[in-house]
């Protein structure tokens, strides 16, 4: 938690010198993994950033947030002969990320519509395993790419934003798979 609160304290004190504004992004990812877990499961992400360098087309954008990926089978259980029941068995692991997107925009009045990518790295604070025997590496390279839209209100933006994050190579150390991983945000953010 400590290193979370260090990043954090450099992140907010780099606005200062770099940044065009700051924002905080609430949503729920949609993930799911092959193989086995391949049916949806939803679960809550968040992002803490900023955008600078901010030109007419286009701007940059780095963020650290906290990411829940996995996903859900379903198999049916019989207690008794001819009573089944159907169960499902979900696996998550937590991840915090850092990001940095190139993002390319058009204003019309005071509304943005951007269209960012970039990798993104996510260092697994939670579950190292899935199931007792999948293990996860610690450390997962993803490509993050993201489309979405800005309200500036005075000095204040509101928006939100669609998102794709598949990892790149593979989550697993012991096997092969990799999970398909979208989001769906909201943003509050103050222009400086």
């Amino acid at each position: 938690m400590n290193k979370f609160l260090c990043l954090l304290s450099m992140l907010l004190l780099m606005t200062k010198v770099y940044s065009q504004s700051v924002f905080i992004e609430n949503g729920v990812s949609l993930s799911s993994l092959q193989n086995v877990y391949d049916q949806m499961i939803c679960k809550y992400h968040m992002n803490v950033g900023v955008n600078y360098l901010d030109k007419k087309w286009c701007f940059l954008s780095s963020s650290l947030g906290y990411l829940r990926k996995g996903g859900q089978y379903s198999y049916l259980y019989a207690e008794e002969i001819g009573k089944e029941s159907s169960l499902c068995h979900n696996e998550s692991a937590k991840y915090v990320t850092l990001n940095t997107l190139f993002n390319l925009k058009y204003e019309k009045s005071n509304m943005i519509f951007y269209l960012g990518i970039g990798p993104q790295i996510g260092v697994n604070v939670g579950n190292s395993i899935i199931s007792d025997y999948d293990k996860l590496k610690k450390i997962n390279y993803c490509l993050k790419s993201t489309l979405g839209i800005n309200c500036c209100l005075n000095r204040f933006l509101l928006g939100g934003s669609f998102g794709y994050i598949p990892t790149l190579g593979h989550m697993f150390e012991t096997k092969e798979g990799n999970d398909k991983t979208f989001t769906v945000s909201l943003l509050v953010g103050y222009i400086l």
